[in-house]
């Protein structure tokens, strides 16, 4: 899938993000697998789909926003069974069920690397502009592309049945938005149906 100038504006902007986040984990051994995490989870995110980078942009910015309003200088920890389910991910990807991974991500996302003021000051401060960014990108281009394949396909056989696989429920619920709100699912009275794992 081809990006447009403004994907490729915002993916650029995120990687340096990330990388800033990189050179920071070098210095903060502690917290050293806990932001590496956080800076695959945003590049991840990013190529998933605009509307999860956009979500997790704006969950980070809001937490270290609260953070700082209520913040202690110290050390910033995740507890026990935290620490053991992000060794686990990061040695097997897939030891983690979708609904732990949920939950770790969700809580490693807002988290700060430290309380220290001028550290959160210094994220928020990248995060606010790159979060601006991701609210003006108004096209993606994998979901187009996406919707353009589900036509070829129906189109030809309207009775078709199509899986789609995403990582991240946040992009699987913007794309069952964005498939059954198509003008194609709506003529022809198309139905989508949600499969995740944080299901019961």
């Amino acid at each position: 899938v081809e990006y447009t100038p403004m994907e490729v504006k915002l993916y650029d902007a995120v990687t340096d993000y990330v990388i800033e986040g990189f050179n920071l984990a070098k210095t903060l051994e502690k917290e050293n697998r806990a932001i590496g995490f956080v800076m695959v989870l945003f590049q991840k995110r990013m190529v998933s789909s605009i509307q999860a980078i956009r979500l997790s942009l704006g969950r980070r910015l809001d937490a270290l926003r609260e953070h700082l309003k209520t913040m202690d200088e110290g050390e910033v920890s995740i507890s026990t069974e935290e620490q053991r389910k992000l060794k686990d991910y990061n040695e097997d990807p897939d030891s983690l069920d979708d609904r732990d991974r949920q939950e770790l991500e969700r809580k490693l996302e807002t988290l700060p690397f430290r309380l220290q003021r001028s550290l959160i000051e210094k994220e928020i401060s990248q995060l606010e502009p790159l979060t601006k960014l991701a609210a003006a990108v108004k096209t993606d281009s994998k979901k187009n592309e996406l919707l353009r394949f589900l036509e070829a396909i129906l189109t030809k056989d309207p009775a078709e049945k199509v899986i789609v696989f995403t990582e991240y429920v946040d992009t699987l619920e913007y794309l069952e938005g964005e498939i059954s709100q198509s003008a194609l699912f709506k003529k022809n009275n198309w139905k989508t149906c949600i499969i995740h794992g944080g299901m019961d």
